[in-house]
């Protein structure tokens, strides 16, 4: 399900973090700005993911899919920001207490959904790669590799979802049309052509030219062959599974954000539940990664272990 989910779960992430940083003791009418900016641009760089996907070879379209990364890239590098700065300020306004203690600081939800989020990836990955003898490449590739996380949750996704009718991935060459006849060239550029030879000849193909006239034309039945068939189905399936897809995508963002009139039916209480529907969220998916990296970690360690003793 958190697969299906990807678009909803990293649009929603962006919309709670920056709709978050919009608050008067943050970046105030800036994060406000930046937010609307970046909701737009991120809208119209997803329709424009989805129309590529659904006509555009990606070789043919080259430059719209450079930019597409180029602008997740910032985005991302945003959100990194946003998450780390409502990280400081939420030490910040905790040390202004006197009264502080460090185990206060896990009071906070947002906070403490931040810190188990962000060391379940960033300190399990390290101390995994310390374990495997092989750190190098936190410093050498995983900015890399965060900066293009969007990229592989939209672009890749997208394109993926859209083309699942496309049955000729592993099969090129399966495919092609078989060769059309050719005329034979012999030495000088000559050829065998049959041509009538006397006028007999000549009537009979007139004669039966005139035939051809004189009869009504019948449109011709179409047939639709077993491959033809067979494209319009993969098609049928591709629109509906790309269908399901966006409306289970839309209808995770109406009900979390209570948009497209769901905030009616929360009443006088709606923005108090917005905020309140929006934490319970933003803490099950940090939680969920936080799982998952653990699931990796043990897995990891299990192979480690068992390659230590069978000696690979």
């Amino acid at each position: 399900m958190l697969t299906v989910t990807l678009q909803g779960n990293f649009f929603l992430v962006f919309k709670i973090l920056t709709s978050a940083l919009a608050g008067s003791d943050l970046l105030g009418t800036v994060g406000l700005v930046l937010g609307l900016v970046f909701e737009w641009m991120y809208i119209m760089v997803l329709v424009t993911c989805f129309v590529l996907a659904l006509g555009n070879r990606p070789q043919g379209s080259n430059k719209f899919y450079l930019t597409q990364v180029y602008f997740w890239a910032v985005l991302m590098i945003y959100l990194l920001f946003a998450s780390i700065f409502i990280t400081v300020k939420s030490v910040e306004t905790q040390l202004t207490d006197k009264s502080f203690t460090f185990a206060s600081l896990f009071t906070v939800p947002l906070f403490r959904t931040l810190i188990v989020s962000m060391a379940s990836t960033w300190l399990l990955y390290l101390f995994a790669s310390i374990l495997f003898l092989d750190p190098w490449h936190m410093a050498t590739s995983f900015m890399q590799y965060l900066l293009l996380t969007p990229t592989y949750l939209n672009i890749l996704n997208v394109y993926a979802f859209c083309n699942t009718h496309d049955i000729t991935w592993g099969t090129k060459g399966d495919d092609k049309p078989e060769k059309l006849p050719a005329a034979n060239l012999k030495p000088g550029g000559k050829v065998d052509v049959a041509i009538p030879t006397d006028d007999h000849d000549l009537n009979t193909q007139y004669e039966s030219e005139l035939r051809a006239f004189a009869t009504k034309y019948e449109v011709p039945k179409k047939v639709e062959g077993e491959a033809q068939k067979h494209e319009d189905y993969y098609k049928g399936f591709r629109s509906a599974v790309v269908l399901f897809w966006m409306f289970c995508n839309l209808g995770l963002a109406a009900v979390v954000l209570e948009a497209g009139g769901l905030e009616t039916l929360s009443g006088e209480k709606a923005i108090t539940s917005e905020t309140s529907r929006a934490n319970i969220y933003m803490s099950v998916v940090l939680y969920s990664v936080a799982v998952l990296a653990a699931v990796r970690f043990v897995g990891a360690c299990w192979f480690l272990v068992t390659r230590l003793f069978r000696g690979v």
